[in-house]
């Protein structure tokens, strides 16, 4: 199927995934980080009793945080958790339709702004592009769809 002012956004990796894949690509490139210089008297740090503490306190909120959230999935019906994880930009990719009507205003406030003299004019201005800018993309489509669906969508977008 083919879509005008459209554009398709790969599936966002998470801080954590971010994070493994670095490691992961550290690994396989055979990139260590340095090591830190040893003397030979001292073995290995051990942390401190305060720095234990502090990991132990933020182990256990995110584990209750995790909790929480757990139960929370847990209480949703069917159709609350597909659409939350169809729709989750982190486990599905997903496509944006460009507004072009808001693409050209932008362009003709950007001239705007360029030749505006007075401070408040521009601070309007400025106002009113960050306001379009923040609502460039009219939709988004983020989940699997069979053949019939597909015309259908097809279909209604065709009468709109």
């Amino acid at each position: 199927m083919s879509m005008r002012n459209a554009k398709v956004f790969a599936k966002e990796l998470t801080e954590e995934e971010k994070a493994e894949a670095a490691a992961a690509a550290n690994a396989k490139g055979g990139k260590q980080p340095p090591a830190p210089a040893k003397d030979a008297k001292k073995g290995p740090e051990e942390p401190s009793k305060e720095d234990q503490d502090r990991m132990e306190k933020e182990r256990r909120e995110k584990e209750e945080r995790d909790k929480k959230l757990r139960e929370e999935w847990d209480s949703l019906d069917e159709d609350t958790k597909f659409f939350r994880t169809a729709e989750d930009i982190y486990k599905q990719p997903c496509v944006k339709f460009n507004n072009l009507a808001a693409v050209k205003r932008i362009e003709q406030l950007q001239a705007q702004l360029g030749a505006a003299a007075e401070p408040e004019e521009q601070k309007q201005l400025q106002e009113q592009i960050a306001d379009l800018q923040a609502r460039i993309y009219s939709g988004s489509v983020q989940c699997d769809k069979q053949g019939f669906e597909l015309v259908e969508f097809e279909e209604w977008v065709q009468r709109d």
